[in-house]
């Protein structure tokens, strides 16, 4: 084979390896997301308490009520005079509620004291089979009311659960909707010793108008006025606890799922028993599930680790239920990204010694010290960044992170994707940098930096020991960055082309040159 065939056979393997690794990434970023919605308990991130679990809990009392106001946000909440009136009169707190902010798994732990990472439930969304273990609702006469998605309130085991799961998956009609006050001020008046309140207005209009509209504000107003009814019908006193929590906020945009403390951080209250009223507090949601077994007289899950009352009140352990990477973690991302960094280098006096040992690297990237940088990490950053001014920055919250083809996520990297483009066009052309140095000093980057997001957001864990990959942060990047990486190799593999397509075309011009014929300089006037 001669040089030319094996230039030719080189440069197609290398356009057929960025096609293919375009489409590849793909299929993992889709596998990837449906790993999101598996459960799977992490052992290690069991909450750990910096003070010592002493204090008392409340006494039992003869009746709770509780009212869950899905959806709203703590800013929200301080606007809403019927809530404030109820927090006032008892103990205002600011409820965090762990990660992630998703109702079924945040109801999970209202109602077992487990945070999300120790029961597995970290993005469950439909009916569970059977109430969870040690869960509150079945230890005593307990009633429930929803406003829709009764697939919630009937996963926990209340012995009365309204309304019924329609056929089908169907939404809950009309005329429920229209009945649902009633309901649940019979269940407030009923002899229930727990009686639950699910109203999910306010979430709903959350995602279809944000959580800064007015009929997300309409919405919060509604559920108000209805909280004022329910507690006018049984207020809280010694012998009546009333509890009334949100279970996640809303991005201004619509959307929750991620740690955001606008979002994980919801107001929260509790009045009536031997509770004293007192400025607002931090408490974790499972120290609310602990108060909750205390009062009702019932016993939690053996595994739960919720504080007594008067010790959760008093050290608020901001962000102990949250999950987080461990050292070790953190040092293996650490040489990922360092290692990423090695294709940065431009010049024959600054290559890396190994590069010249292996052909098939490429060589070195010719040009001066800037390109190296800017062709690895400078488009990368400006596309992200991209991201966060087109659609918000990438978390569980946005839901840019999850459709399979993400193109929000696309769209927003536009301008750090033309930023690849020109310089690597720049580089081939300016400096005649090879096309391998060129996709080297792209891609090892950007592979670093997605091999480190997924890392830590335990998407190997999920390989070996089947729980899903869900981290606060990390999470969110990884699915950007799949995004942008088989963008990146698609555009790379065009330019390739363009570049393969111009050296033949100026060779089909020299060929059919004339010998000895004069060419004219480029800035010579035509004839």
């Amino acid at each position: 084979m001669t040089a030319r065939l094996r230039s030719i056979a080189a440069r197609t393997a290398l356009i057929t390896g960025l096609v293919a690794a375009s489409f590849g990434l793909g299929e993992l970023r889709r596998g990837f997301i449906r790993r999101f919605f598996i459960d799977g308990a992490v052992p290690e991130d069991r909450p750990v308490w910096t003070t010592p679990k002493l204090g008392e809990g409340l006494e039992p009392v003869e009746q709770v009520r509780v009212v869950l106001l899905d959806g709203l946000s703590s800013r929200a909440a301080e606007a809403l005079p019927s809530l404030s009136g109820i927090c006032a009169s008892g103990q205002d707190l600011r409820l965090d509620v762990g990660f992630p902010t998703v109702s079924l798994p945040v109801q999970h732990a209202l109602w077992t004291g487990l945070t999300q990472q120790q029961s597995g439930l970290q993005y469950h969304i439909g009916l569970m089979k059977a109430p969870p273990r040690g869960a509150l609702p079945p230890q005593v006469d307990s009633i429930a009311v929803a406003e829709s998605h009764p697939e919630i309130v009937h996963s926990f085991g209340f012995h009365s659960a309204l309304p019924e799961i329609p056929p089908d998956k169907a939404p809950v009609s009309d005329a429920w909707r229209s009945e649902f006050p009633d309901a649940a001020l019979a269940a407030v008046r009923s002899p229930a010793r727990l009686a639950f309140i699910h109203v999910l207005r306010i979430d709903e209009a959350g995602h279809s108008h944000g959580g800064a509209s007015p009929e997300y504000a309409e919405a919060a107003k509604w559920s108000d006025d209805l909280l004022a009814a329910l507690f006018a019908a049984h207020p809280a006193d010694e012998k009546t606890v009333w509890v009334v929590l949100s279970d996640h906020g809303h991005r201004s945009l619509g959307g929750h799922g991620g740690s955001e403390p606008s979002i994980r951080l919801v107001r929260a209250c509790v009045a009536g028993g031997k509770v004293q009223p007192g400025k607002q507090k931090m408490l974790h949601l499972i120290d609310l599930a602990r108060m909750l077994a205390d009062v009702l007289g019932a016993q939690l899950h053996p595994a739960a680790v919720g504080r007594p009352w008067q010790t959760a009140l008093a050290d608020p352990a901001r962000g102990a239920t949250l999950p987080r990477p461990g050292p070790t973690r953190w040092l293996i991302a650490s040489v990922i990204a360092l290692a990423g960094s090695l294709s940065l280098r431009t010049g024959p006096g600054q290559h890396v010694p190994w590069s010249i040992r292996f052909r098939w690297l490429g060589g070195v990237l010719s040009g001066p010290r800037w390109l190296g940088p800017s062709l690895g990490l400078g488009w990368l950053i400006v596309a992200t960044l991209g991201v966060a001014i087109h659609c918000g920055w990438p978390t569980l919250s946005n839901p840019a992170v999850y459709p399979p083809l993400g193109w929000d996520l696309l769209q927003g990297s536009i301008p750090g994707l033309l930023l690849l483009v020109g310089l690597a066009m720049l580089a081939m052309r300016r400096w005649d940098s090879s096309g391998v140095a060129v996709v080297r000093t792209v891609l090892l980057p950007w592979a670093a930096a997605t091999a480190a997001a997924l890392l830590m957001c335990r998407a190997p864990d999920t390989l070996v020991f089947g729980g899903p990959p869900l981290m606060p942060w990390s999470t969110g990047l990884a699915s950007t960055f799949l995004v942008q990486g088989r963008a990146a190799c698609l555009l790379l593999a065009l330019v390739l082309v363009a570049r393969a397509a111009l050296r033949w075309v100026r060779g089909r011009r020299r060929a059919r040159t004339p010998p000895g014929a004069v060419r004219p300089s480029p800035g010579a006037d035509a004839p």
